[in-house]
């Protein structure tokens, strides 16, 4: 067990990436974007409803308009660069967990 564990250690968590820390060990980085797909359905609506309702819009068109990458065409914004950031970190963060 201690051979895995010292083959992982080396060979995962210190192999040098883009992902390389100050201290030397690599962090999990979950890369995508968008809605992580595998969680539940329901697991975003509340961030997704806040969102949607800041716009008059249903979680559904929101949903999909930031899926699709159409959320500015949605939204004429001048937040709408930042409200993307945010949701593309936000989601980032989940899926990195």
């Amino acid at each position: 067990m201690t051979k895995i564990a010292m083959q992982a250690l080396f060979l995962v968590w210190m192999k040098s990436s883009k992902r390389l820390t100050k201290n030397g060990l690599s962090r999990y980085y979950g890369e995508g974007i968008g809605i992580p797909t595998e969680t539940e359905a329901v697991h975003f609506d509340a961030q997704l409803n806040s969102q949607a309702a800041n716009y008059d819009l249903s979680k559904a068109i929101f949903e999909n308009a930031y899926q699709s990458g159409t959320l500015e065409m949605r939204i004429d914004n001048s937040e709408t660069a930042y409200i993307i950031w945010h949701l593309d970190n936000y989601f980032l963060h989940d899926r990195s967990l």
